[in-house]
């Protein structure tokens, strides 16, 4: 089946009757965009949640390599073309991930698949990988640079679910008619191969011909249960059973300009020192973490910094690996550097604002395993230096365990009024000021001594004030230009001079 729709992000953003009704039956879309960029609308009474079956298996075995939870339910709807990543919004404007697919796309491609024809299925790659990502920032706004994120990580499920890289070529299709803001086939191919590349030089050392056949891999360590094989495969690999130490693994070379793609993975050894069963022990439990807060934390064991310092290091990573929810900045990077004796950790806005000065001491204990474990392992670290390891990013988890990332969904993100306190929340304002840039001051020195001030209006002239980590830019790639428009995700502070008052863990500007 040939396919004629790009593969596009549907953020869609549900608003509420105000009759009273259960949040599933009270759920009325309003309008999005179709993968041609027009406009579309489709009604609630179609909106069915997915039982499990055959039908709904090629989702399951895109989870079960993508080394994360499922952070969204799945529906059908008739009215969709193939498949859309909206974002379903209750009567108190509460938000949660859904995934709406065709039924009958999705047993196209459940079909497709069996006869490598990849098309459909990295069309619902795509989709999963904006949820896995967060980019749900901007409601049926384009953004192209999350849309190759999204090619990104589809070629990386491919990959791990046997097309080849001539194969992969095949699945960018794109309208005829060029969409403004929409990115280029050949940028397009090219993320798709990048995410495809990633996978393959994690397990082979071929992955430069077109014709080149993948190994099949094994799923993730992650044991994610009932998926099945795609019809027509044959399982061949089995895993096996655990070592004293896993085989090393291979990190992207630090690249600003490169497209993030989620990795999927919670601990990453390149030197291989890590005793594997501690390793997946400890896997387990950051997965598990991820669904009940949406926080991601990566532990690094790094070969080579590339003349970075730790810090500079672990920051790229952060970006390049898409940890932690884009859309509220979750995520964290812990690294350790042997051969350059340094430990380096990068905190996303969300994660600095949870943890405040108790950051500093996940950096020791950092700088603990450096100092005292790593000495001692002599290439093959045991069980308990392994653990030592693992207590920066479990005191991190401890410290989080009850804090709650969801957002709020307030009607055309205005500014709410009155003194009710809101946790984190939407909001859309212009630029009207902004403090001066603070001195640059290292990454240690307390966050809030680093913040900027901003202040904004909303549509209807009510005003607040922002408090802006320098690593919410950095992370953003776009810088706040005082004047222009954008859409936050903030967390309230105590209110400054009558004035609400946030916390940015995140912003897209508004075309």
């Amino acid at each position: 089946m040939r396919i004629f729709l790009c593969l596009t992000f549907f953020c869609l953003v549900f608003a509420l009757c105000s009759q009273p009704a259960t949040a599933d039956d009270a759920l009325i879309p309003t309008a999005g965009h179709a993968s041609d960029g027009k406009p579309i609308n489709f009604s609630v009474s179609g909106l069915n949640k997915a039982p499990p079956g055959l039908k709904t298996e090629i989702v399951s075995a895109i989870m079960q390599h993508a080394g994360l939870p499922q952070n969204f339910t799945l529906y059908t709807d008739p009215e969709v073309a193939n498949a859309a990543a909206v974002i379903l919004v209750d009567k108190e404007g509460r938000g949660r991930r859904a995934l709406v697919c065709n039924e009958n796309f999705l047993e196209t491609a459940q079909q497709a698949s069996a006869e490598r024809n990849w098309a459909p299925v990295g069309i619902i790659a795509h989709e999963i990988g904006h949820h896995l990502a967060g980019h749900s920032l901007i409601a049926g706004d384009w953004q192209p640079r999350s849309k190759l994120a999204a090619d990104a990580f589809s070629g990386f499920i491919l990959y791990k679910l046997g097309a080849k890289l001539d194969e992969v070529n095949r699945t960018v299709i794109t309208p005829v008619e060029k969409q403004e803001n929409n990115p280029s086939r050949d940028q397009r191919l090219a993320a798709v191969r990048q995410g495809w590349l990633l996978a393959c030089r994690q397990q082979s050392g071929t992955c430069d011909s077109e014709g080149s056949a993948p190994l099949l891999p094994t799923p993730t360590a992650i044991d994610q249960g009932a998926a099945k094989a795609l019809p027509g495969k044959t399982e061949t690999a089995v895993t096996p059973a655990p070592a004293a130490v896993g085989p090393a693994d291979l990190l992207p070379f630090p690249d600003w300009q490169a497209i993030p793609i989620k990795f999927g993975r919670f601990v990453i050894d390149e030197l291989g020192v890590l005793d594997r069963a501690a390793r997946a022990a400890f896997e387990r439990r950051m997965f598990d973490l991820t669904p009940k807060n949406q926080v991601e934390i990566v532990t690094i064991v790094s070969k080579d910094l590339h003349g970075l310092t730790a810090d500079e290091y672990a920051q790229a990573m952060l970006r390049q690996l898409a940890v932690g929810s884009k859309e509220v900045a979750s995520g964290a990077v812990l690294l350790v550097a042997p051969h350059e004796k340094q430990v380096g950790m990068a905190l996303a806005p969300g994660l600095l604002t949870a943890l405040g000065d108790k950051a500093a001491t996940a950096r020791e204990q950092l700088k603990n395993f450096q100092e005292f474990s790593l000495i001692t392992c002599q290439g093959n670290c045991p069980v308990e230096q392994t653990a030592m390891l693992f207590h920066a990013a479990s005191f991190i988890a401890d410290t989080l365990s009850n804090w709650d990332f969801s957002v709020l969904y307030p009607k055309n993100g205005a500014i709410p009024a009155g003194n009710v306190a809101t946790g984190t929340l939407r909001l859309r304002g212009k630029i009207i000021g902004r403090d001066a840039t603070p001195q640059l001051m290292p990454p240690a020195a307390p966050a809030k001594v680093r913040e900027t001030t901003l202040k904004i209006a909303d549509e209807t002239g009510r005003e607040a004030l922002l408090s802006l980590y320098p690593e919410a830019e950095k992370l953003a790639l776009v810088p706040l230009t005082t004047g222009k428009s954008y859409q936050f995700i903030v967390r309230e502070l105590p209110p400054t001079e009558q004035m609400r008052h946030f916390e940015v863990l995140n912003y897209a500007e508004l075309p």
